[in-house]
């Protein structure tokens, strides 16, 4: 089953990686703007 987990790590951890930096950056306008 885990021949290649390569591939869905490379394309499955980027995108979680992208969507903590898209809160954090959320959160650092939400945080500067008020």
């Amino acid at each position: 089953m885990f021949a290649k987990p390569t591939a869905l790590a490379n394309m499955s951890i980027p995108t979680l990686e992208r969507q903590k930096l898209a809160q954090q950056s959320e959160l650092e306008i939400k945080t500067t703007t008020t």
